[in-house]
């Protein structure tokens, strides 16, 4: 018997051969650049134990082993990968992976090794890397302010986050109606000192993952008190006076009267007890016989701990038209301010609330509330910014005259001073700045006569 007879064409068979043929050629290609087996994760005696979690802190890095085979022997390409960039980040280093925590939180490191064909093998293993909390860097400074004075501090300078985080900061008074503690913008504290107390202002920094640190300072507002007052009505023994003054107490009733003996020597009389104030203010009552020249009389203030060359200040009031020895002096002038080194001048001018010669001005001088100022016969005669410029500490005071052209035996004449300030180191005991008489408390504890070499 026959067999039947093909329904397909040779041709249609030709082309069905063709066809097959082709894909046999297409997997057989794709077998081969598949590589055979893919690499896998050493086992047994080869396998290499990887901790899992890692456990770092931010900053932290670890060489982390791994082992994988080739079936084939093949080279492998080994990449590494990470969940969450912020946490770590992991980097091929030889046989092992640098592992570098970055910040908080937990990520996914995967170690993948690939062959030639691009078949791979993985190691998957957990970092986590806790939060630190914000550290206190820095003490509080020691703060005293005036009623009406402000303070600004930047609170960053204060706190340090170990994970390089951003900080975010609030702060409070611990009793508003003393003073103020606002956070002006997101770093400037701003501390406004309203009534006479002391309060404890805080202020709290947080990282974004809730940790917190707290620093707490001490604030104390306070006004000027009456360090010294002098009437020289008598000789109260309490100022030292050069070899180059004549002095009495006798001479003009109620005064303290004297002069110069020797050209270009200074009339002074030393305060035999350091005042060490801050906030500092001279108020005296001074004058010059009519007739005289070139006299200027007030006070010289002895610095202390001066944060630049400005060791010493005079502020006197006196009609000069010759200031010999004082470096680049303006005459003529009626008030004036001038600071040591090479007796410089520092400010000075004429105005019409100086009295004429022979007549007494009523002299305010000193460094408050950040300005130095001098105000004679009520007027404000001088302003300037302290800060950098004059030294805001006054640590011993000297009464003073000086006869600009070098005259001699020209009478000066003391009817009142006194010094109202703040202690500057608060080193006399007790809360003496709150009690109700404290304008009554006149004398600081003795303290060692400090000795001026060749004035």
């Amino acid at each position: 018997m026959n067999a039947p007879m093909s329904t397909t064409s040779p041709a249609a068979g030709f082309r069905a051969l063709l066809r097959w043929s082709s894909l046999a050629v297409v997997g057989s290609l794709l077998a081969a650049c598949g590589g055979g087996d893919p690499p896998r994760v050493c086992e047994g005696t080869d396998a290499v134990e990887v901790e899992d979690p890692i456990v770092l802190l931010t900053g932290q890095e670890r060489l982390v082993d791994y082992c994988f085979i080739d079936p084939e022997g093949a080279k492998l390409n080994v990449t590494t990968a990470t969940s969450d960039e912020d946490v770590g980040i992991a980097l091929v280093y030889g046989q092992a992976i640098n592992l570098v925590a970055t910040g908080p939180g937990t990520a996914t490191i995967t170690i993948t090794a690939e062959d030639p064909g691009g078949n791979t093998a993985s190691i998957d293993f957990g970092l986590e890397v806790p939060n630190q909390v914000p550290i206190v860097a820095a003490e509080w400074p020691r703060v005293k302010l005036l009623t009406e004075q402000t303070l600004e501090l930047y609170v960053d300078d204060f706190f340090r986050d170990p994970d390089r985080d951003p900080l975010f900061f609030t702060a409070s008074s611990e009793n508003p109606a003393v003073a103020t503690a606002v956070l002006a913008d997101s770093l400037r504290l701003v501390i406004e000192a309203l009534t006479v107390g002391e309060i404890m202002v805080t202020i709290t920094a947080e990282d974004p993952h809730g940790g917190m640190a707290e620093l707490q300072g001490l604030v104390r507002v306070v006004e000027p008190v009456l360090f010294w007052r002098d009437d020289f009505d008598t000789n109260t023994f309490d100022w030292s006076f050069n070899f180059a003054t004549y002095f009495s107490y006798f001479y003009k009733p109620g005064y303290l009267s004297g002069y110069n003996r020797y050209s270009y020597y200074f009339f002074s009389g030393e305060r035999n007890e350091d005042d060490n104030a801050a906030e500092w203010m001279v108020s005296m009552s001074v004058a010059t016989d009519p007739g005289t020249s070139n006299q200027t009389i007030g006070l010289w203030s002895y610095v202390l701990n001066p944060p630049n060359v400005r060791r010493w200040l005079w502020g006197t009031v006196g009609h000069a038209n010759s200031y010999q020895y004082i470096y680049q002096a303006v005459m003529p002038a009626n008030w004036q301010i001038v600071f040591c080194c090479r007796y410089s001048w520092g400010a000075g001018g004429e105005s019409d609330a100086v009295n004429s010669v022979g007549e007494f001005n009523e002299m305010d001088w000193g460094v408050q509330r950040g300005n130095m100022q001098m105000t004679v016969n009520g007027t404000q005669v001088f302003s300037e910014e302290a800060e950098g410029t004059w030294p805001t500490l006054h640590q011993t005071s000297r009464l003073f005259g000086y006869s600009g052209g070098g005259e001699t035996g020209q009478w000066h004449y003391f009817d009142w001073a006194e010094l109202w300030a703040v202690d500057a180191f608060d080193d006399v005991g007790g809360d003496w700045q709150f009690e109700d008489d404290a304008s009554s408390l006149t004398p600081l504890p003795p303290a060692e006569m400090v000795e001026i070499v060749g004035q």
